[in-house]
């Protein structure tokens, strides 16, 4: 559920009751006192930016597979269209296994937005204040949220290599099929895979709005 602007409020004054009672209590924490330097809007912004752009790229790829298999279904099956159409689904989901590795901007995004949540969230809970240590389960949630779309975002990554790899093996008797139905059943396979990264890209995009909302970012992303 979207959090309602009253409670945006509520979290963004006890955001400063963190800081500076941390501040005052914990001066020998690392984490004491670094909130206002620390956009929470821009972090969310920038993750749901990237979202935006990973679906894009989903859909660009999910095109790109419609024309594939129009070409075999107009009968354009020879060796060289054969070896065209998988050396093009294999560039596709390298450029999308690509994406998701963990040193790309999604994981990067994603952990920066966890990672920031994790440390407000724990001075919460360790604050001497009722009300703030309150609040301290809403960031643990957005961070476990946060560590499933990570953990989704390397199976797919897992799942897209293995097809890489099989797909591979296969190239050179694929090259050679007349069979349309083999090289169908690989693009079939991609396109499942592309609705899992669009169902992720969204999922993804809704914690990094929810949480820009918070912090007094109305619309972190359209």
């Amino acid at each position: 559920m979207r959090t309602t602007l009253q409670t945006a409020s509520i979290l963004i004054a006890l955001l400063a009751a963190i800081a500076t009672g941390s501040a005052a209590t914990q001066s020998n924490s690392p984490a004491a006192g670094n909130s206002p330097g620390v956009d929470m809007g821009a972090i969310s912004q920038k993750l749901g930016q990237e979202t935006l752009s990973l679906r894009q790229q989903a859909l660009d790829a999910t095109t790109r597979l419609d024309a594939l298999e129009k070409s075999l279904a107009d009968g354009q099956r020879n060796t060289e269209q054969a070896t065209a159409t998988v050396d093009e689904l294999l560039k596709l989901l390298r450029g999308l296994a690509a994406r998701l590795s963990k040193d790309g901007q999604y994981a990067q995004l994603v952990n920066a937005e966890k990672n920031t949540i994790t440390n407000i969230g724990d001075r919460a809970t360790a604050h001497p204040n009722p009300k703030v240590r309150d609040l301290a389960p809403w960031y643990q949630a957005k961070a476990d949220n946060l560590s499933q779309d990570l953990s989704d975002a390397e199976q797919l990554r897992t799942k897209l290599l293995a097809e890489i790899d099989r797909l591979e093996k296969e190239k050179d008797v694929l090259s050679f099929t007349i069979a349309a139905t083999n090289i169908e059943a690989f693009i079939k396979d991609a396109r499942d895979y592309l609705d899992i990264l669009s169902n992720l890209a969204a999922t993804t995009k809704g914690l990094a709005d929810d949480i820009g909302n918070a912090f007094g970012t109305t619309t972190p992303t359209q």
